[in-house]
């Protein structure tokens, strides 16, 4: 949300213009301007920048990543799919079936998808259930009739965020980042780039 914070300085954006300018400068870092999803997928390097955009573009890649990393090992059954966990519609699974359904969508609209969808609606919906079961306001942004706007210092003042740390958690084992408590000897090397 610091793109949000500092370069639109709290005004309302449309939405749908502030998802494709993110987007686009995450699909210029993978040179896929005119690519489909499964182009990139067939060609994908790894990517990182030190700015927003090289971090939400490294995101993006890692993401790819995990994809083809395990696609061979979701269950397919639906009954299998319930043992293992994978029934929740927000978690990583989802996210590769989609991208092995949407595989001629262009790599454009897959980033835009992942911001709109998987972050801003996403953020947005647990903070409002955060809100009506606690009264306490967590949400970094407001969203209204297609327009967003960074909320610090405006409208309301954020009190306390919940930062899903068994989520945050089970996702870095699932990279192989952490093992148990510990950080891997992948885990140090990409927080020593990261530091």
């Amino acid at each position: 949300m610091e793109i949000l914070q500092k370069d639109k300085q709290g005004r309302w954006v449309k939405l749908e213009e502030f998802s494709a300018e993110i987007a686009s400068s995450v699909v210029a870092f993978f040179n896929a301007e005119d690519k489909t999803l499964k182009a990139v997928l067939a060609n994908r390097c790894d990517v990182t920048g030190e700015d927003n955009m090289g971090i939400i573009a490294g995101a993006i890649s890692r993401i790819l990543d995990y994809h083809v990393t395990n696609i061979s090992s979701w269950p397919t059954a639906d009954s299998l799919k319930l043992l293992f966990g994978y029934a929740d519609e927000d978690d990583f699974h989802t996210v590769s079936t989609f991208i092995s359904a949407h595989g001629e969508m262009t790599f454009m609209d897959f980033v835009k998808y992942i911001i709109e969808s998987k972050i801003i609606y996403r953020h947005y919906n647990v903070s409002l259930r955060k809100f009506y079961q606690t009264g306490v306001a967590s949400h970094k942004f407001m969203l209204e009739d297609g327009h967003i706007r960074y909320l610090k210092d405006t409208v309301t003042q954020v009190t306390h965020t919940s930062p899903r740390l068994v989520s945050l958690r089970g996702f870095l084992s699932d990279l192989d980042l952490v093992q148990g408590y510990v950080l891997t000897e992948k885990g140090k090397e990409i927080l020593s780039r990261l530091s």
